[in-house]
């Protein structure tokens, strides 16, 4: 079992927050180490990441930010716990006000959070501190409080027994003891950088409003149990789950539990397990049976009130048929509401209905499988009736899930066409977008687990909508594991959906997470023919990689890009892309290798070397000489070399030696090039380089030298 405690003054986020708070976890959970995997189906052998933590952050942080609804009591609280210290001056007095406090709260109507029903469990919590507290003043109002609440719903909790001079090594005590709550948190959980550096920011200025206001008098640091302390006047901060932790050394992530014990770790598991077992169960049981008691009352009235009205209505049937009664028995207190998508019934909140609705729910919660499936198939008949289209999804939706969840204990299959039903129903009739998402995610975790990776598949494709790149992306992106983990693996199926998935990342902002959808979509598309996709590949790649400042992959994915002719225009990747890929970092600067482009190509085989500098005269003109030029490479001059010979011999009155050999002015390929050439030093060389343009764009080179 799963417990979850939440403020009951703190107000649900902002849709605007959640997106925000979405977009980070989905970031955020891109450091995760990947479990990676091999498959292979005889054509093809992929290596893919087998885990996505981004995606169940997503899907986490998505359904624990969906706002109670009434239409379903799943979100709604059971109860409320209060804590007093024991060192306030009358904690009777406090707690009365605090019972108060909730009652106008759950009396308020639209108001966060929604209560499952008016007689909540209310559970009372007598906090001591083990070092400072006065045990036989907590003692005596233990007592007190059982007296007026009941024994099974009070409780003493012992805490803080972990002296301050042991929180941390700087005293010179013991370390300060792990965090209890960080196993148990995802790490997308974690404050991000840059809420760290504004925590940090908020405490140093807050600590500089202090020494200000009073430079020479020290006072002691308030308690965190003392009467009248509060979050702000420590400088703590709420951590996401509601605990208050101070910041790390180092300004680090916000920790928790720096003053608690090994004992007090204790106590407080002992405290949850007397909540569960003594008050939570007695009253999850007494409600129970105190809903089926009104449900069959309600019930039997109804099928009398509603028999009649079959009889002697006129009129149209089916969901309208009883709509206009406005709170009539027919429709069991509810009344018709219209809307611009579609006519909705809203009923009263002791209609027996939602009272059946809060026992199926309440049921669920608990493990009670068989028995809220049962209250769902009869709720679906009902709302399907009265056409009210929210109820109808919602009782469908939780039909197939507890049905699902009792595959093990009974012979019942899970219902796959009931989650069709109600996310089509959420999507045309009701225009929730939400709850749709909730339940493509609940059904899609159920298909998976059935092997059903073709209809989990199809289910993720129908989610994907132009209001949220995100959610796509992210749908996308399942929906392509889930055709590579078929009997059969879709290898192509997979890189396409990635390809898909990829590209709507890129439009929601998140680069990383699109460059790697498109590096796993690679893996497939490269050297398989696919020219086309494969050259789109390399140009998203080259574009983000770049955005990154990742200059070594968006080299290698320009490399690729032009290894061939290509049929496609490539003039705006080199416009925005070659300045970026040919820029030399640092290192190269220092002394490394410049990067080489891969445009224009160089043709080797046509170097020519002249030993001197070239004639600018090209023409025949008559001049006694106008010096050797490039073309007359290619040109056979036999004499010259006789002339050369002759010049030798005479210069030096004897024969030239056997290892004598001509002079070459101008070297290419078809010259014989064995030996090393003799330059006269000081005077120039000049080469000759012809380059290829295979993708025949316009390039202009600047400033060209030899480097060696």
């Amino acid at each position: 079992m799963s417990l979850n405690l939440v403020d009951c003054n703190a107000s649900p986020p902002q849709p605007a927050a959640v997106k925000k708070l979405l977009n980070d976890v989905v970031s955020a959970s891109l450091n995760v180490e990947p479990l990676t995997t091999c498959i292979s189906n005889g054509m093809y052998e992929i290596t893919y990441q087998a885990n996505t933590p981004w995606f169940d952050a997503y899907r986490d942080c998505l359904l624990a930010n969906i706002p109670p609804s009434e239409h379903e009591f799943l979100g709604h609280c059971l109860g409320c716990v209060m804590a007093v210290s024991s060192s306030h001056p009358d904690p009777l007095d406090c707690f009365a006000k605090l019972t108060n406090q909730q009652l106008m709260l759950q009396q308020q109507v639209n108001r966060q959070p929604r209560w499952l029903c008016s007689q909540v469990l209310k559970y009372y919590v007598l906090i001591h501190d083990s070092l400072e507290g006065d045990q036989q003043r907590a003692d005596s109002t233990l007592t007190a409080m059982r007296s007026t609440y009941g024994a099974a719903a009070c409780h003493l909790l012992l805490i803080n027994s972990r002296p301050a001079h042991l929180q941390s090594e700087s005293s010179g005590g013991a370390p300060a003891p792990p965090d209890p709550w960080a196993q148990h948190l995802p790490p997308s959980r974690q404050l991000p950088a840059s809420q760290q550096h504004q925590h940090q920011f908020h405490q140093q200025q807050h600590q500089v409003v202090q020494e200000a206001s009073s430079p020479t008098d020290q006072q002691p640091p308030q308690h965190p149990l003392d009467y009248g302390w509060s979050s702000t006047d420590s400088g703590d901060v709420a951590g996401p789950d509601g605990g208050v932790g101070g910041g790390a050394p180092g300004g680090g992530v916000v920790g928790h539990g720096a003053w608690l014990s090994a004992d007090d770790h204790n106590r407080l598991r002992v405290m949850i397990l007397e909540l569960v077992n003594r008050a939570l169960m007695p009253w999850v049981e007494k409600t129970l049976k105190l809903l089926n008691e009104q449900i069959a009352s309600r019930m039997r009235g109804k099928g009398f009130l509603g028999g009649a009205k079959k009889w002697f209505s006129v009129g149209g049937g089916g969901g309208s048929g009883g709509s206009g009664s406005g709170g009539g028995a027919g429709k069991s207190g509810g009344q018709h509401a219209g809307s611009a998508g579609a006519s909705s019934v809203v009923y009263s909140s002791d209609a027996p209905e939602l009272q059946l609705r809060r026992y199926a729910d309440l049921a669920f919660l608990f493990q009670q499988y068989e028995v809220a499936h049962q209250a769902y198939q009869q709720l679906k008949k009902d709302f399907q009736a009265d056409a009210a289209f929210l109820h109808y999804a919602g009782t469908m939706e939780m039909a197939a899930l507890s049905a699902f969840m009792q595959e093990g204990t009974s012979q019942r299959n899970y219902p796959h066409p009931y989650m069709e039903n109600a996310i089509a129903t959420y999507l045309q009739n009701c225009k929730n977008q939400l709850l749709a998402t909730r339940g493509t995610f609940l059904s899609a975790e159920a298909l998976k687990t059935k092997k059903m990776y073709a209809e989990a598949a199809v289910q993720y494709i129908k989610m994907t909508t132009e209001d949220s790149d995100l959610r796509s992306a992210l749908l996308l992106e399942q929906a392509a594991h889930c055709y590579l983990r078929m009997r059969v693996p879709h290898v192509r199926k997979f890189a396409f959906h990635l390809i898909l998935a990829g590209h709507r990342f890129s439009k929601a902002a998140q680069r990383a997470h699109s460059l790697r959808c498109y590096r796993a979509a690679l893996r497939v598309y490269r050297d398989r023919g696919w020219t086309l996709a494969e050259d789109h590949i390399n140009l998203v790649l080259t574009k983000h990689s770049a955005a990154l400042r990742e200059l070594e992959s968006a080299k290698d994915s320009a490399y690729r890009l032009l290894r061939h002719d290509s049929r496609q225009n490539f003039v705006h990747v080199y416009r925005e892309f070659i300045p970026t890929v040919a820029s030399p970092p640092d290192y190269c600067l220092i002394g490394g290798a410049l990067p080489v482009l891969p445009l224009p190509k160089v043709l080797e085989q046509e170097l020519k070397l002249l030993l001197s500098r070239p004639s600018s005269q090209l023409d025949d003109l008559s001049i006694p000489a106008r010096g050797v030029h490039f073309q007359d490479a290619d040109l056979c001059h036999p004499e010259w070399s006789g002339l050369e010979r002759a010049l030798l011999e005479a210069a030096t009155g004897r024969s030239a030696p056997p290892s004598f050999r001509p002079s070459l002015p101008c070297l290419s390929r078809n010259t014989p090039n064995e030996n090393c050439p003799v330059a006269v030093a000081g005077e120039p060389l000049t080469y000759q380089i012809p380059l290829r343009n295979p993708a025949q764009i316009p390039l202009i080179l600047r400033d060209v030298c030899l480097l060696w």
